[in-house]
C-alpha cells in the first residue's frame, strides 16, 4: 500500500498532509515514528495508575500527531477522551471511549506498518 492508498483507506486527506509536511519522505518518517511511541500504553497505564494528569498529557500530545498527520478518525477518538480528562479528573464512563480509541489507534497502526508491503 502506498501513501495515497493509505489516507484513503482511513479518509484522511493525502493532498493536505503533504503540503503540511511538504515530503513524502517526512510522512513516512512521522507515520513510523508514531507507530513505535505506543502512546495508548501510556494513557492506559496513566489511567489505570489514576494519573488523570499524565493521561491528559499524552492524549493532547497524540491529538497534535494525529492532526499533524492527517489521522482524522483516530483525531476525533483521541479529542474525545482528551476533553473527558481535560478537568484532570478520571471520569466514570472513559472505559467506554477508551475503548472506542484503543480500536482506532491500532487500526490505524496496523495500517501503517502495511505501508509498501
Amino acid at each position: 500500500m502506498d501513501l495515497e492508498q493509505f489516507y484513503l483507506s482511513i479518509g484522511g486527506n493525502y493532498s493536505e498532509v503533504l503540503s503540511r509536511l511538504s515530503k513524502e519522505e517526512r510522512i513516512r518518517k512521522y507515520l513510523h515514528i508514531f507507530t513505535n511511541e505506543d502512546e495508548f500504553i501510556k494513557v492506559e497505564d496513566a489511567l489505570r495508575a489514576g494519573d488523570a494528569e499524565l493521561a491528559f498529557r499524552t492524549c493532547h500530545s497524540l491529538k497534535g500527531m494525529c492532526l499533524n498527520l492527517g489521522l482524522d478518525e483516530l483525531l476525533v477518538k483521541v479529542s474525545a477522551i482528551t476533553e473527558k480528562l481535560r478537568p484532570l479528573t478520571i471520569p466514570s464512563d472513559i472505559n467506554e471511549y477508551l475503548e472506542d480509541f484503543r480500536d482506532s489507534y491500532y487500526f490505524n497502526i496496523d495500517l501503517i506498518k502495511s505501508l509498501d508491503k
